[in-house]
């Protein structure tokens, strides 16, 4: 069995909100390490563990954590890309 991990969202049924990054437990405190996981498990994938994310989209989730208004909209669509 392989572990689809999703991208990181606010919660369903709160209210919309541009900076719910800042109030949000859902968005790390730390995002560089949350970036530094991600390639971890991008290595663990190449290893071949059971990793359902392919490497585009573990990147894409990178970026979000690097640069999360500019991810924002395409995370909310549920992008294959990012999922």
């Amino acid at each position: 069995m392989d572990l689809l991990y999703p991208a990181i969202e606010p919660n369903y049924g709160t209210p919309a909100s541009e900076d719910w990054r800042e109030t949000s437990a859902n968005w790390p405190g730390d995002p560089q390490r949350a970036v530094a996981a991600l390639a971890c498990l991008v290595a663990l994938r190449r290893e071949g563990l059971h990793v359902a994310n392919d490497e585009t989209g573990l990147g894409a989730m990178q970026d979000h954590c690097r640069d999360p208004a500019a991810r924002q909209a395409e995370v909310m669509r549920h992008s294959r890309q990012i999922v």
